[in-house]
């Protein structure tokens, strides 16, 4: 054979083994990239992660708005053919047991409230009205005013006059804190001069106390009962300071029953 041609049949055999290396190189290298993945393919958990996260940091809700404060009588109690007496809703009534809210009974006892005051008939010893049971009960001094709440008839079928036995009233005292009272124990004639019970000044509102010294009958017995409390190392200063802060209590009551304008909406109330 002519070498011309043996050197071509060489030179197209190493091309075309040339170009096969190639196109076997090219399938494994030029293959078009793989999609990207989304974040949920790559890593599900992140996902997870980030919306736990954001669970975390999300701030808390805001413990519900208390509803205000009644402002009409939910029913009128018989008394007497001539007497009712206009009480609140029994759930408000019983949540306002449940507790101590002296802001409440100052808003409550607000000269134009509907609500209805009765008064002691003599010294009693009456029980918390939620139904705790104290050591000593709570003292209650004649001609004391309180607001009715609840009334609880006497068991049926039981003589009043030999058993004693007589409907109880749940009522609320000025200092926020609701007693029951025999039926006897109340009178329903407004006496003269109606006391109030000792208000703790301290635990009123900043709103509450700065709409009580408006009146310059309480402000006068305010600074009276500080100057007194100032200083109860003995107790004849005790007795002092004691006597004080009920008249300056006797203020609060006084004012209100005049007509004094106090906060209709408490911070704290049931």
């Amino acid at each position: 054979m002519h070498p011309a041609r043996v050197y071509r049949g060489i030179f197209w055999s190493s091309l075309l083994a040339i170009a096969s290396v190639a196109a076997i190189t090219c399938v494994a290298s030029c293959a078009p990239p793989p999609a990207p993945a989304t974040v949920s393919q790559v890593a599900p958990s992140e996902a997870v992660v980030a919306a736990s996260v954001t669970e975390a940091d999300a701030a808390p809700d805001e413990p519900p708005e208390p509803p205000p404060l009644p402002s009409s009588c939910a029913e009128r109690l018989e008394i007497t053919k001539d007497d009712s007496a206009c009480i609140p809703d029994q759930d408000f009534a019983k949540r306002l047991c449940a507790g101590s809210f002296p802001d409440v009974a100052i808003a409550l006892n607000a000269k134009d409230s509907p609500w209805s005051r009765v008064w002691l008939a003599g010294d009693v010893e009456a029980w918390n009205a939620s139904g705790a049971r104290f050591t000593n009960p709570e003292k209650l001094l004649f001609d004391e005013e309180v607001l009715v709440l609840s009334r609880r008839a006497a068991p049926a079928g039981r003589a009043v006059v030999v058993s004693g036995v007589q409907a109880t009233y749940d009522v609320m005292r000025w200092d926020g804190t609701c007693v029951s009272v025999q039926e006897g124990e109340l009178r329903w004639k407004r006496p003269p001069a109606p006391k109030t019970a000792l208000i703790s000044w301290k635990n009123l509102e900043e709103s509450t106390r700065a709409a009580l010294l408006a009146s310059k009958w309480v402000k006068a017995a305010r600074d009276a009962a500080d100057k007194a409390c100032a200083s109860t190392d003995d107790a004849t200063k005790r007795l002092a300071c004691k006597t004080a802060e009920r008249e300056a209590s006797q203020a609060v009551g006084n004012a209100l029953r005049t007509g004094l304008s106090v906060p209709s909406t408490p911070a704290r109330r049931p």
